[in-house]
């Protein structure tokens, strides 16, 4: 043992002395059965409340941390590491979109004999992370001191459950499109989901061929990493759907779907999850990055309660960055032992992971949660991270649902990042292989903002999380104004990537409105080399029409066209999301504008 290592010893002896003196003497109340015998005793304070209560012969789950050390690149053959390819796609991200002020090497693996060591003291290694060069084990309690007494073990803690971010709300029946809708073609190709893509600008960058499949750019598939409760992929909308590799992180196998063995419905939440990002069944459902390639990750325990334990979710994010995902998505959320007060971003390890992920070119977005607002903080772990985007839910005319949790975060930053669709969410049926149906919950916001990134990072590749974090809140509805409920708002995905804002079919031009967000006025401008009749109609997010501002109108050349925000009957309409409809002889196009009434 080294001279300072012996010093930490010793310190550390001392310490744990002095608070054992100082708790006997103000807990004379306890009896001796509210505490455990002598294993308790030479336990980090941080570890002592996990275990006070518990039997020395108990299993408990608890992280392992070692010192730095020599590693090697070759894994023990063992079934907790999962697949582990270090892939070129890997690095290439790293270099393209890594942070380079961190160390952007492929992490190697931790060494085996300090893994054998371990082992010989446990009564299993769950989970081994890179990230922290730690395992997760679980140990019984008596033998806790043992681990620490390794020259190699700096300390222990414990290993956190989470609740899932979502409340996962029963399914809803579809409401009936109007007759507008039924008859407009555009309206008809996404169905049901035409809502929740126009609302961010995704049906805008999927009309110019952003699907995720790199097919426009003649690049390889944006790759997406999916962390959930498992994926049932029987239904009509994952007929297309490009699976790269799936894996179990709690029985530790390669199947994701839901198995006799598992809990009744435990594939539900991810099954849906997955269709709000990357479902295709034109008239039904279309994912806003449904072109792209998927990493499927099983890291969920549906029970009693829905709970997720850290070190599945940092074996999941690990796991996802060696194989070279771009994005990874996400919903987390914190139990009791985590306060407002811990969410600081670098309090909970799956934050810490998150962000360490992040600047290895990863893209996370996460779900705020659904904890609503109390007048204190709700947001959850790690939607705090300074470098994940929290993502928040809005009602489809855009004012934030009552669920949604809300910011600051303990430093004092805005969160939610960004707000998207998140009540009456349209994704697939888990009951019904053909069947499709509404959910509720920033669990379904999150994927649509990853889908949105997909489609932006096919665009600009070359794009790392913190620029495209910055871009899109730059374009968002609320940029001059960003707070704790909206965070930076609604954005624009038109917007961000660099694209014409224009219909371009033989020199026509519909040129979208200006100013957008507007509050009095928003103007049209449109171009027509050849005389054609036109059509300007205003709808609402349900499809219905609210205003007609040209109506078989023939033009040829330029006209500008206002819309002053009131509907056919000359009343100011509520503010929220419309869409503006042009319609030629030979062309259409539909935008997104925001009305906000002052």
């Amino acid at each position: 043992m080294t001279e300072n290592r012996f010093k930490k010893k010793i310190i550390r002896t001392i310490l744990i002395l002095a608070f054992v003196i100082v708790s006997s003497w103000l807990n004379k109340g306890y009896s001796s059965e509210s505490v455990t015998r002598s294993a308790f005793s030479g336990l980090p304070v941080s570890l002592q409340e996990a275990v006070r209560g518990v039997d020395d012969k108990a299993i408990v789950a608890i992280w392992v941390f070692f010192e730095d050390g020599p590693t090697t690149d070759i894994l023990p053959n063992n079934p907790i590491y999962g697949p582990e390819p270090v892939s070129s796609r890997a690095r290439w991200r790293m270099k393209a979109r890594g942070n380079r002020s961190t160390d952007l090497r492929v992490l190697k693996a931790l060494p085996k004999e300090r893994i054998r060591e371990v082992r010989a003291l446990v009564f299993r290694i769950r989970h081994i992370s890179k990230y922290f060069n730690a395992v997760s084990v679980d140990v019984k309690v008596e033998d806790i001191e043992s681990l620490l007494n390794l020259d190699f073990v700096i300390d222990v803690r414990s290993v956190r459950k989470y609740e899932r971010a979502g409340r996962f709300l029963d399914l809803k029946t579809t409401g009936n499109p109007s007759n507008e809708m039924l008859s407009d073609p555009w309206f008809t190709k996404y169905g049901e989901s035409l809502e929740q893509l126009a609302m961010t600008g995704s049906s805008d960058l999927l009309e110019a061929g952003y699907n995720g499949s790199g097919t426009v750019t003649g690049r390889d598939p944006v790759l997406i990493c999916v962390m959930d409760t498992g994926f049932d992929l029987d239904h009509e909308a994952f007929d297309f759907i490009d699976v790269l590799i799936e894996y179990d992180f709690v029985d530790y196998d390669s199947v994701t779907a839901q198995e006799e063995n598992d809990f009744p419905d435990q594939a539900r939440h991810g099954t849906t999850v997955l269709g709000t990002i990357a479902g295709y069944h034109q008239g039904d459902l279309i994912g806003p990055a449904w072109g792209a390639r998927y990493i499927l990750a099983k890291t969920e325990i549906l029970g009693q309660e829905i709970e997720i334990e850290e070190d599945k979710w940092v074996a999941g994010i690990e796991w996802a960055d060696s194989i070279g995902a771009d994005i990874v998505t996400t919903s987390l959320g914190y139990s009791d032992w985590y306060t407002s007060e811990s969410m600081d971003g670098e309090t909970a390890l799956c934050t810490i992971a998150a962000d360490i992920a992040v600047s290895r070119g990863i893209v996370v977005v996460n779900a705020m949660g659904n904890y609503g607002w109390d007048g204190d903080t709700s947001l959850i772990a790690p939607a705090d991270g300074r470098n994940v985007i929290a993502v928040g839910a809005l009602h489809r005319y855009g004012e934030i649902a009552g669920f949604s949790s809300r910011g600051p975060t303990a430093d004092g930053r805005i969160k939610p990042d960004l707000v998207a669709r998140g009540v009456d969410v349209h994704s697939v049926a888990y009951e019904n292989v053909s069947g499709y149906g509404q959910y509720d919950g920033t669990s379904f916001a999150a994927p649509l903002i990853a889908g949105l990134c997909a489609q932006l990072l096919e665009i600009h590749p070359e794009w790392d999380p913190g620029i495209l974090l910055e871009e899109l809140k730059a374009s968002a509805s609320k940029s001059n104004d960003p707070d704790n409920y909206y965070g930076y708002g609604i954005p624009s995905g038109l917007i961000v990537s660099g694209l014409s804002s224009e219909t371009e079919s033989a020199g026509i031009l519909f040129q979208s409105g200006y100013p957008n967000p507007f509050s009095r006025n928003i103007r049209f401008d449109i171009f027509l080399p050849e005389w054609e009749t036109v059509d300007l109609k205003i709808y609402n997010c349900a499809g219905e029409l609210v205003a007609t501002l040209l109506d078989y109108y023939p033009l040829k050349w330029g006209k500008s066209v206002v819309w002053d925000g009131r509907n056919r009957s000359g009343a100011r309409v509520a503010s929220g999301v419309y869409f503006a409809r042009f319609v030629s002889d030979s062309t259409s196009k539909t935008i997104k504008v925001v009305y906000l009434k002052s």
